[in-house]
C-alpha cells in the first residue's frame, strides 16, 4: 500500500503543474556534488545596486576603468543573458529565496519597516538558513537589506517613513524583528534601505547602532563629512545617525567583511552576502578610496566616479579572501539587482546603452543584469555563457555546487545552471523566465528562448512580442505581423506567464499536498475552501487554487473572464494539426475555417468545448470515430508525465546513452496519452535519433568536417622550374605537417570544405604564366599551370588523410577578379574556360576515369545542374545525415563582350563577371533543397560559395567580389525558405558570423579566414546540434608555427524545430550591426603590438609592431570599440590625447604630421547603406584640410572614393569617381574652436551622391553640386578608412593635394545603416542659445528616455489630465528634448495648438 500511495502522490503532483522550476530541478542526477562533503565551498555573493550591463565591461565599451571586474571575468564565467526583477527589493528576495517576487509576502517586495513581516513566507527558507542548517556554514550579511521587517517587540509602527526611530514608543535596546538574523545569518551589519532612505543608521545583528538620545533628522541637502572626504547627500529627509556619511558606505562594508573573515573559523565554510550601495542615487563619491586612490571628480560625473569606486570595492573584497589563502575553495558571484539607471536621472548619457529601457521598466534594459561566477578548478576561466538564467536560479545552482537539499516549500522557481556554468555546450535548462514590474508603469513579461513577450497592466493592456536574436533593442513588435506562427507563439508564452504569475487558473483535477500535516493527501480546491487557514500552510494552495487562496486575486482583472465551467475549453489540451505542428483551443478559436475543419473530431471538440460550441449546439456524437492521425510525428513540447523520479518531458524518454534503457522507458511509459503526446519519442529508434517517417540509411553517427577558406598557398607548385627545389620541398613539408597536425589534434575527420581561393592565380597575368611555363599558347599555358596546382592540392589533402575534399571555385581559380575585364593588359577573360576546365579535370573527375566524383542523386534530383554552364563546378554531396551543396556563382554577363557595372542596383564592378545564381542553375539548387527537406533522415544542410552574401562583414583583404542583391537575392531567400543551417564563404580573409534578419529564420552565414593555413573551422554535428569552433594562429610567434588557439565557438541546438537556439562567443560571436561597426573615442593610445590584426604583419610575425601610413611609421593604435572589434583598430602616429567635449572624456589632437588609418578593408562596400558620424574642433580657417578619406591604395576610376574636407572653415565633400564636389548652400563656420558633430548618412541602398543626408550639430543642411556628374554611390570594395588625411593612400594630384587636418577629433562612428538623429547627443558648445524657430514642430522619429521607457514627443501630451501634461513638460522639456519636441513643450495643457515665435 505504501508504494502504491507514493506512486499516486507522484503522479498526481505532476498534474498540478505548480512549480516548473522544481519539476526541472529533479532531473536524473541533478544533485551532482562537486567535492567531498568535508570540503564545502565558501561562498561570496557581491550584489551591486542599479548596475546594468552597459555600466561594466559586458559589451567591450568600458565607460570607466574596471580592472578588478575585468580580472574577475578573466578568472571565471560571465553570463550574458542573466535577469532579475526591474526593481531592487523584489530582486533581493529572488536571490535569497529562489522564488519569483509574488511568492513573497508582498507582490512588489518588502522595502523598509512595516507593521507586519519581512518578505519571506512560512516554510520559505533562505540560502543562508539552509547552508547553516545542513552544513554548519558561518553566514554573514553586510550592506543593503531591503527585505522589510518590524520594529522591536512592543513598539508601534508609523506610516511616517521619515521618522521610523522616534515616532512611537519603541525600545531600541531590543533587536528589530524579521531582519537578516531571522532568516539564517549569524552576523549582519546593514541599513534597511541602503543609502537612499531613512533611517540613515546601521544595524548590527538587528540592533540599532545609533544612540537613541542622539538621533538627528536629516533634511534634503549636501553635507560636509566628518573626515572631510567628500560630501554626504540626503535625497529623502529622515532620521538617522548624527555622523551619517553616504560617501563611506561601501568602505565600511569592506572593513566589516574583512573583520568577518579575520574572525572566521576556517574549519567551517562561510557564506557572505554583500549588498553594495553603488550606484544607487544619491551619488556621493568619496574624494579618496581607503587606499588613497582618488575617486571624486576623476571621471567628471559622480555616477562614473561611483562605478569606479565599485570596482575598487570588488577588488578589496576579493583581496580579503585571497590574502587569507581561501580563494582556492571559494565560489564568488558578482551580480546586480536590476538594470542601469535612466540617464534622465543623471543629467548625461552613459555611453551607448545596448538595450532598451532602464531600471523600473519591463524592457530588457530594466532587468538584464551582469553576472560573473568564479570557482577555481570547477569552472573554466575567461568564458561567456549565453543561456537564459535568473537571479532566482542562484539558489538551485548553489544547491548543486554545495550538495544541499532544497527544503519543501522553498525555491520553487529556481532552476540550476551549474552544468551550463561548466560548459557552454551544456545548455541552460531554463526555457521560460517570467518578469514582473510593479513600478510606476506596471507590466509583466516572459522570456522563451530568443523571444520576449510583454504586456502593460493598464487600461489598454498593450502587448509586445520581440525576437531578441535580431532585435535586441525591442523595436519590432511581431504582434503587428499576422501569422499563425506568431499567434501560436504568443498563446504558448501567455499561457506559461499566467501559470507562473500572480493569477494562475485553478487546477480542476485532484492533486496531492506535497508537505505538511496532510502530506500525500489527494485533494481538490474544495480542501482549501473548507478551511482557508490551510492556504498559508503550503504554497500549493495559492498556486493551484488561486480563486480561494490567491493573495493577488484583485489583479486578475487584467485577464478575460473564463466561460462557464459547463462549457469551458481545457487550457492544457493540445492536438496535432495536419501540418504536424501542435494546436490548442486558443489557436482553434481564431478562425472559423479552423473550427469547421477540426471541431468534427470528437477528441478535439471535447477538449475545446467552448470554442467548438458543444454545449450550446447539438454536435453529433462521433466518439466512436477515430481521431485523424497526424501527418507527422512530433513531441508536445510542454507535455509532462509522472515517473518514479519526478515529472518528465518527452525528451527524457530518449535521454540516455544506453539503448537498452531507452527501450525500457518506452515499454513502460509509451501508453495512452503519453504515446500520443510523445509520438516521436515513443516511435523512434533505440536512441530516438530518428522519427517514424523515415530512418537514416547511414546510422546514428554525426558528421565532422573542416572548413578552410582562402588558403592561397599552392600556386608555386605550378612552376617547379622557377623555384628552388629546396624551397618547394620545405613548403610542401610545412603544409603537410600542418594538415596532419590539424587532423590529429583538432578534428579527426576525413572531410574538408574549401570555399574558394586555394591558389593565388589572380595576382599573375597570363603573360607571366606563359613565360613561367614556357608554353606559347595562352590557354594551354593556363590549363597546364592550374591543373598542376590543383592536382598538387588534391595530393596534399589526400596525403594528410582528408579523403573527401569538397572544393569550391573562387575567383583566383578562374584568374582573379582583376582578370575579369574584357580588355586590358591584365585581362584573362578569354581563358576563363581553361581555368574552369582544369579545375573540373583535377577536382571533379575520378583519377584515370571520366567519371564524376559526386554523382549520387538525391531522391531523384541530380547531384549536378546538368545543361548549365556550371554542371562541372556546382554539386551536391550527402554524407551520413548532412547535405553539402557547393556552388559556382561566377556568372558571365553581356555575353562577355563588355564590362558590367549597374550602379543603381549595386551590381558588378568586376569586368564581365558578376556573382549571382540564376535560371536553371537556381532552379536546380531549389530542387536539391526540396528533395533534402522531404527526406527526414537529412538533419543538416550546409551550402558553400566563395563570396559573402549578408553584409556587413569584416575584411582583412578583399579583391572586390560580392553577391548581387545580397540578402534580397533569390539565392539567399531559398536558403531561408528551406532552412539551410549554415552558408560558408571566404573571399575577405577575416571571420564574421551573421544571422538572417527574416522572422523565424535561423540561417547563419559564416565567413572565415585560413590564409596559408593560419586558421580553420571545425564543425561537429549530432542529430539536433551543430557546433562550430574557430582555431587560429595567435601570439607573437612566426607564421606557420603549427600552434592553434581556439578563438570562437558557436552552437546551434535544433531539438525544438520551432525555436532553434543559437549561442556564440569569441570571434564566432554573431555580429551585432545595430551598434556602430567602428567607434574610436581616443580614451587611450595603445602599443600596436598589444592586439593582433589579421593580415597586418611585420616580416613573418603574427602581430605587427609598426606600419607605414602616409609615408610615416606608426607603432601605436587606437582600439576600435565598435562591433567589428580589433580587426579594425586604427594605426596612428603623432596624435596627442587632450581634453574632450566633456570634462571626463578625451579627444585626439591632429597636426600636419599626424597619421591615422585602418589597415583592414571597408567597412564601406559598393552601394550598401552606411553612415558616419564624428566630432571635430579647429580654429584653422585659411586652407583646405582632409577630415576623412575612404578609398583604395591606388587611384581608380571604376568606383567611388569619399573625401570629407573643411575648406576655409566650411564643410565640403566629394566622390572621386565622377569628380563630383559638393558644398553647403548655407555657410556654416566650423573653424570657431568649438566642437561640432558632422554626420553623413545614406538614406537607402545605392542612393545618389546628391541624396545623402548631411547633419551638422544635429541640424540637416542642404548642399549643392559645384563640379562633376551626379551618380549612384558605388564605393570601392577594397578601400580603407583614413582619418585626418589620406593615410594608407599612395597617390595625390592637384585636386586632392590638400593638407592634413589640424585640430581635434572625437567619437568617430560608422554604422551599416542610416543615421538616426535620436541617437545623437546634444551639442556641448557654450555659445548663446539660438533663437526659437519660426515654426515649432516635433521631430517625428525622436525618442528620449523616461522612467517609463523610451518615449516620443507626443507622449508628453498624451494624457487627459492637464496637470499631468504640465508635470511632464516641466520635468522633461529642457535641452535637446525641448528642441526636438518644440511643439509638445511649448503648447497649452493638452498640446492642442502650435506656438509660432
Amino acid at each position: 500500500m505504501k508504494l502504491y500511495h507514493i506512486h499516486i502522490f507522484l503522479m498526481l503532483l505532476s498534474r498540478t503543474k505548480c512549480c516548473d522550476a522544481k519539476v526541472k530541478q529533479r532531473k536524473e542526477n541533478v544533485r551532482r556534488k562537486t567535492q567531498d562533503d568535508s570540503k564545502k565551498p565558501n561562498i561570496l555573493i557581491i550584489l551591486a545596486d542599479d548596475v546594468g550591463t552597459s555600466d561594466i565591461p559586458y559589451w567591450g565599451d568600458n565607460i570607466v576603468p574596471m580592472n578588478n571586474i575585468q580580472k574577475l571575468q578573466s578568472q571565471g564565467v560571465t553570463f550574458m543573458d542573466a535577469h532579475a526583477s526591474p526593481l531592487c527589493a523584489p530582486s533581493r528576495y529572488m536571490l535569497l529565496s529562489g522564488n519569483y517576487p509574488h511568492r513573497g509576502y508582498q507582490k512588489g517586495g518588502a522595502w523598509n519597516f512595516s507593521a507586519e513581516q519581512n518578505q519571506f513566507m512560512n516554510n520559505q527558507k533562505s540560502i543562508a538558513e539552509v547552508l547553516k542548517d545542513q552544513f554548519n556554514y558561518h553566514t554573514g550579511m553586510y550592506g543593503k537589506w531591503h527585505l522589510g521587517g518590524r520594529v522591536p517587540d512592543g513598539g508601534t509602527y508609523s506610516d511616517d517613513k521619515s521618522r521610523p526611530l522616534t515616532c512611537c514608543d519603541i525600545d531600541w535596546n531590543k533587536p528589530m524583528e524579521d531582519g537578516p538574523n531571522s532568516i539564517g545569518f549569524d552576523e549582519s551589519f546593514y541599513t534597511m534601505g541602503g543609502i537612499q532612505s531613512p533611517p540613515y543608521s546601521f544595524f548590527r545583528n538587528e540592533y540599532l547602532q545609533t544612540d537613541v538620545n542622539n538621533i538627528k533628522f536629516w533634511e534634503n541637502g549636501t553635507y560636509t563629512t566628518v573626515n572631510n572626504n567628500g560630501e554626504s547627500i540626503i535625497s529623502k529627509p529622515g532620521e538617522g545617525d548624527p555622523e551619517w556619511d553616504s560617501t563611506e558606505y561601501n568602505t565600511r562594508l569592506v572593513k566589516e567583511v574583512d573583520d568577518f573573515l579575520e574572525n572566521h573559523n576556517t574549519t567551517d565554510p562561510f557564506f557572505l552576502y554583500v549588498g553594495l550601495g553603488q550606484v544607487h542615487l544619491p551619488h556621493s563619491p568619496p574624494k579618496f578610496y581607503m587606499d588613497g586612490t582618488p575617486v571624486e571628480g576623476v571621471f567628471g560625473h559622480p555616477h562614473l566616479d561611483l562605478l569606479y569606486e565599485m570596482d575598487l570595492v570588488v577588488g578589496s573584497l576579493m583581496s580579503s579572501v585571497e590574502d587569507r589563502g581561501l580563494m582556492e575553495n571559494t565560489l564568488v558571484i558578482f551580480t546586480s539587482d536590476n538594470g542601469g539607471l535612466n540617464p534622465s536621472y543623471l543629467g548625461y548619457t552613459v555611453g551607448d546603452r545596448h538595450l532598451r529601457g532602464y531600471k523600473a521598466s519591463i524592457w530588457e534594459g530594466g532587468h538584464t543584469i551582469p553576472m560573473i561566477m568564479r570557482y577555481d578548478g570547477i569552472l573554466p576561466a575567461g568564458e561567456n555563457r549565453t543561456g537564459l538564467v535568473g537571479l532566482n536560479d542562484v539558489y538551485a545552482t548553489l544547491a548543486d555546487f554545495v550538495g544541499f537539499d532544497i527544503p519543501d516549500g522553498s525555491a520553487q522557481d529556481s532552476i540550476s545552471f551549474a552544468q551550463h556554468a561548466k560548459s557552454e555546450e551544456k545548455t541552460s535548462d531554463r526555457e521560460f523566465l517570467g518578469v514582473w514590474n510593479w513600478a510606476e508603469k506596471p507590466a509583466h513579461g516572459i522570456r522563451y528562448g530568443k523571444y520576449k513577450y510583454a504586456m502593460m497592466l493598464n487600461d489598454t493592456n498593450d502587448e509586445y512580442l520581440y525576437d531578441l536574436s535580431n532585435d535586441v533593442r525591442e523595436e519590432r513588435n511581431l504582434l503587428q505581423e499576422s501569422s499563425e506562427y506568431i499567434d501560436d507563439l504568443k498563446n504558448q508564452m501567455t499561457t506559461e506567464l499566467r501559470r507562473l504569475g500572480f493569477c494562475p487558473l485553478d487546477v480542476e483535477e485532484p492533486f496531492v499536498i506535497p508537505y505538511g500535516p496532510d502530506k500525500g493527501k489527494e485533494v481538490t480546491c474544495q480542501y482549501f475552501k473548507e478551511d482557508k487557514t490551510r492556504c498559508s500552510s503550503v504554497y500549493i494552495g495559492e498556486v493551484n487554487c488561486n480563486s480561494v487562496c490567491g493573495r493577488n486575486k484583485h489583479l486578475c482583472k487584467v485577464y478575460p473572464k473564463s466561460k462557464s465551467s459547463q462549457c469551458q475549453d481545457d487550457r492544457s489540451f493540445e492536438f496535432i494539426k495536419d501540418n504536424g505542428a501542435t494546436g490548442n483551443c486558443i489557436w482553434l478559436s481564431k478562425r472559423v475555417q479552423r473550427k469547421e475543419k477540426y471541431c468534427g473530431i470528437a477528441e478535439i471538440s471535447n477538449g475545446c468545448m467552448a470554442t467548438c460550441e458543444k454545449c450550446s449546439k447539438n454536435i453529433p456524437n462521433t466518439s466512436s470515430a477515430p481521431s485523424r492521425p497526424p501527418t507527422s510525428c512530433w513531441n508536445k513540447k510542454l507535455f509532462r508525465f509522472a515517473t518514479s523520479t519526478g515529472d518528465k518531458s518527452c525528451k527524457w524518454l530518449c535521454k540516455s546513452k544506453k539503448a537498452k534503457k531507452v527501450k525500457m522507458r518506452q515499454a513502460r511509459y509509451c501508453k495512452g496519452d503519453i504515446s500520443i503526446s510523445c509520438c516521436n519519442a515513443c516511435n523512434a529508434g533505440p536512441r530516438c535519433r530518428q522519427g517514424t517517417l523515415a530512418a537514416s540509411p547511414n546510422g546514428d553517427d554525426g558528421t565532422s568536417f573542416l572548413v578552410i577558406a582562402d588558403m592561397h598557398s599552392m600556386s608555386a607548385f605550378a612552376f617547379e622550374d622557377q623555384f628552388p627545389s629546396s624551397y618547394l620541398q620545405q613548403t610542401w613539408n610545412n603544409l603537410t605537417n600542418i594538415l596532419e597536425n590539424i587532423r590529429e589534434n583538432y578534428s579527426n575527420t576525413d572531410i574538408v570544405l574549401a570555399p574558394g581561393d586555394i591558389t593565388s592565380f589572380g595576382k599573375m597575368s597570363n603573360d607571366k604564366i606563359q613565360n613561367m611555363t614556357g608554353i606559347e599558347d595562352e590557354n594551354d599555358a593556363v590549363y597546364h599551370a592550374t591543373k598542376t596546382t590543383f592536382n598538387k592540392t588534391s595530393e596534399l589533402y589526400q596525403g594528410a588523410g582528408f579523403t573527401t575534399f569538397l572544393p569550391c571555385l573562387g575567383d583566383h581559380e578562374i584568374g582573379g577578379n582583376k582578370g575579369f575585364r574584357v580588355t586590358g593588359s591584365r585581362s584573362k577573360f578569354s581563358s576563363i574556360h581553361s581555368y574552369r576546365q582544369a579545375w573540373i579535370d583535377s577536382f571533379m573527375i575520378k583519377g584515370g576515369t571520366n567519371e564524376f566524383k559526386f554523382q549520387t542523386d538525391l531522391n531523384g534530383v541530380s547531384s549536378r545542374p546538368y545543361d548549365t554552364d556550371f554542371e562541372g563546378t556546382s554539386y551536391a554531396y550527402r554524407y551520413k545525415k548532412s547535405l553539402f551543396i557547393t556552388l559556382d556563382i561566377f556568372l558571365t554577363v553581356n555575353n562577355g563582350k563588355a564590362n558590367y557595372i549597374d550602379r543603381e542596383k549595386g551590381h558588378g564592378g568586376e569586368g564581365a563577371i558578376t556573382c549571382s545564381l540564376k535560371g536553371n542553375h537556381l532552379q536546380w539548387f531549389e530542387n536539391v533543397l526540396v528533395a533534402a527537406r522531404s527526406d527526414d533522415s537529412i538533419k543538416h544542410i550546409f551550402v558553400q560559395a566563395h563570396v559573402p552574401i549578408q553584409h556587413p562583414v569584416r575584411k582583412a583583404k578583399c579583391s572586390g567580389q560580392f553577391l548581387d542583391d545580397q540578402t534580397e537575392s533569390d539565392f539567399w531567400k531559398l536558403m531561408e525558405k528551406y532552412n539551410v543551417d549554415i552558408y560558408f564563404a571566404g573571399e575577405v580573409h577575416s571571420t564574421t558570423v551573421t544571422k538572417s534578419k527574416s522572422f523565424g529564420s535561423s540561417l547563419l552565414q559564416i565567413v572565415s579566414r585560413a590564409k596559408n593555413l593560419s586558421g580553420f573551422l571545425t564543425v561537429d554535428t549530432s542529430n539536433d546540434t551543430i557546433t562550430v569552433k574557430q582555431f587560429k594562429e595567435v601570439g607573437s610567434e612566426e607564421k606557420f608555427n603549427n600552434k592553434y588557439s581556439q578563438n570562437g565557438i558557436l552552437t546551434i541546438n535544433k531539438s525544438d524545430a520551432s525555436n532553434v537556439q543559437i549561442s556564440s562567443g569569441g570571434e564566432l560571436e554573431i555580429l551585432d550591426d545595430s551598434v556602430p561597426l567602428i567607434h574610436f573615442d581616443f580614451q587611450a593610445i595603445h602599443d600596436m603590438s598589444e592586439r593582433q590584426v589579421d593580415g597586418m604583419q611585420n616580416d613573418d610575425s603574427l602581430i605587427a609592431y609598426s606600419q607605414i601610413v602616409g609615408n610615416m611609421t606608426c607603432s601605436e593604435s587606437i582600439h576600435n570599440k565598435g562591433s567589428f572589434g580589433q580587426q579594425y583598430d586604427a594605426q596612428i602616429s603623432n596624435i596627442d590625447i587632450v581634453q574632450g567635449r566633456y570634462e571626463n572624456t578625451l579627444a585626439g589632437k591632429f597636426s600636419q604630421s599626424s597619421r591615422m588609418g585602418v589597415h583592414s578593408v571597408g567597412p564601406f562596400t559598393a552601394g550598401m547603406v552606411h553612415s558616419i558620424s564624428f566630432w571635430m574642433k579647429t580654429g584653422e580657417a585659411s586652407k583646405e584640410m582632409v577630415l576623412l578619406y575612404f578609398g583604395p591604395k591606388y587611384k581608380s576610376s571604376a568606383k567611388d572614393s569619399l573625401v570629407f574636407s573643411i575648406k576655409n572653415g566650411n564643410l565640403g565633400f566629394r566622390f572621386t569617381r565622377s569628380s563630383a564636389r559638393f558644398r553647403l548652400i548655407e555657410d556654416k563656420m566650423l573653424a570657431d574652436n568649438q566642437w561640432h558633430q558632422i554626420v553623413m548618412s545614406m538614406p537607402y541602398k545605392s542612393c545618389k551622391y546628391s541624396e545623402v543626408d548631411i547633419y551638422i550639430d544635429d541640424k540637416k543642411y542642404k548642399f549643392e553640386q559645384i563640379r562633376g556628374v551626379d551618380n549612384y554611390i558605388f564605393f570601392h570594395t577594397d578601400g580603407r578608412l583614413n582619418i585626418g588625411g589620406y593615410g594608407y593612400a599612395k597617390y595625390s594630384n592637384a585636386d586632392d593635394a590638400v593638407d592634413n587636418f589640424e585640430g581635434e577629433m572625437d567619437d568617430i562612428k560608422i554604422w551599416s545603416k542610416s543615421y538616426q538623429k535620436s541617437k545623437s547627443q546634444p551639442v556641448q558648445n557654450t555659445a548663446a542659445p539660438s533663437q526659437s524657430p519660426r515654426s515649432c514642430w516635433n521631430k517625428k522619429q525622436y525618442r528620449f528616455s523616461t522612467s517609463f521607457g523610451d518615449k516620443s514627443c507626443k507622449w508628453i501630451c498624451r494624457s487627459k489630465k492637464a496637470e499631468k501634461v504640465k508635470r511632464r513638460q516641466k520635468r522633461y522639456c529642457m535641452g535637446d528634448i525641448s528642441r526636438s519636441c518644440c511643439k509638445a513643450c511649448n503648447v497649452g495643457p493638452r498640446c492642442t495648438r502650435e506656438i509660432v515665435s
